[in-house]
């Protein structure tokens, strides 16, 4: 049974770059981690360039402890023109070294 539409959603429509975005924050806010790192691979070969897929890439490898992958992925999302950062995040990524 399917309990959710978003699969279907990307699934109908692979263009359709928020309805991967929103099936990546439901699959890792439930703990399904490794399909959410899945999900946004299959979105960002789709949408390389896309400010939010970006962000939400920095911000599942931060949380993963990948600091490396995650600082690249901010500044990819910043370069695409990213703006409204969570603060706190924003200002860990800025102080970087």
């Amino acid at each position: 049974v399917q309990t959710c539409a978003l699969p279907i959603s990307v699934e109908a429509d692979p263009a359709y770059a928020q309805a991967f975005n929103n099936l990546v924050v439901l699959l890792y806010e439930s703990g399904r981690k490794k399909e959410a790192l899945f999900e946004l691979t299959q979105a960002l070969s789709l949408h390389p360039d896309n400010p939010q897929l970006l962000y939400n890439t920095a911000v599942l490898y931060y949380h993963e402890n990948d600091r490396e992958r995650s600082a690249a992925y901010y500044r990819r999302a910043r370069r695409s023109g990213f703006r409204g950062a969570d603060p706190e995040f924003e200002s860990i990524m800025r102080n970087r070294p």
